[in-house]
């Protein structure tokens, strides 16, 4: 099977559902690296000790040499190709594909970021509405594996519910309101533990419930996403105006108020703050016990 298209997210998304599925079915998967002369050989070669079936993932097949041989010969393989393009190259024509295109223009990319939405929602057995697509995706971004996530997170709240309700992804993914949001991601970005621990306790004030994922999920993660997104690129030399050219931010706000706060955290803080988001999100989805306890002790731990 031949993936291919011009959404590198969501083709990496779906070969990774692929995998999934495969080894779950006692499949071995055997990735062909194209920089390995042997590569290829090692993938399709068999011996009398293989127990399980055997899949072969390709990515960059243009540049693997002596492919199209195993292509039209196999030998008993699955094959699944992965292929960033829109169009096919001849060595991939006539085979079983699967195109996973972005559409060019924005209100055709905000319905077909709807629809992705809908259709994981669809696949976990519940439903939702068309409106709440929309409105999930103007909050989440378009990333598409941030959308499924999100998805994740919903249907398990769900329960035996059959719908998303609004109420539902308002309670999981809603914005702090006052200033508490940013004195929140201010003592953060200070390592400031005195003060992250008093934003805290007036959040705990403000709210009968728990802030815990609206924090973890809809506050700090955006930030430290950028945060992160700014770092590694600053980690591989690179200067302001491209930095906010490949993350399509103004130039500005890069120079004066990212690329400080990244330095100023260093990509192993970022990394390991995110870390701490994602774990003690996890606990709210488990049901564990304190999880706003839980989250203060973690990210006091690594500021």
């Amino acid at each position: 099977m031949v993936l291919h298209g011009n959404n590198k997210g969501y083709l990496q998304l779906r070969s990774t559902e692929i995998l999934q599925e495969y080894r779950a079915n006692g499949y071995d998967v055997r990735e062909v690296d194209y920089k390995s002369k042997n590569s290829v050989h090692e993938a399709f070669s068999s011996s009398m000790f293989e127990l399980n079936p055997v899949l072969v993932l390709i990515h960059n097949p243009t540049k693997v040499k002596g492919l199209a041989t195993y292509l039209k010969d196999p030998k008993d393989r699955e094959v699944l190709v992965v292929y960033d393009k829109s169009s096919l190259p001849k060595l991939l024509k006539g085979f079983m594909t699967q195109t996973l295109n972005e559409p060019k223009y924005d209100n055709e990319k905000r319905e077909w970021y709807s629809n992705f939405v809908k259709e994981y929602v669809k696949k976990s057995g519940k439903t939702i509405s068309t409106d709440l697509c929309v409105a999930i995706v103007s909050k989440v971004g378009r990333d598409l594996g941030l959308l499924r996530y999100e998805v994740l997170k919903y249907v398990t709240l769900a329960g035996d519910e059959e719908e998303i309700s609004p109420r539902m992804v308002a309670g999981v993914f809603c914005d702090l309101q006052g200033p508490e949001s940013s004195d929140l991601i201010d003592a953060v970005i200070r390592q400031d533990r005195k003060g992250f621990l008093k934003v805290c306790g007036r959040i705990e004030k403000s709210s009968s419930q728990d802030q815990t994922m609206s924090v973890c999920n809809g506050l700090l993660f955006y930030t430290l996403k950028q945060l992160l997104d700014v770092s590694v690129r600053l980690e591989d030399k690179k200067s302001s105006e491209t930095i906010s050219g490949e993350l399509g931010k103004n130039p500005w706000l890069v120079e004066n108020i990212l690329r400080p706060q990244a330095l100023s955290l260093g990509l192993g803080k970022i990394i390991l703050l995110i870390g701490v988001l994602y774990e003690c999100e996890d606990s709210v989805l488990k049901g564990s016990r304190n999880p706003w306890v839980k989250f203060k002790t973690k990210m006091v731990s690594v500021l």
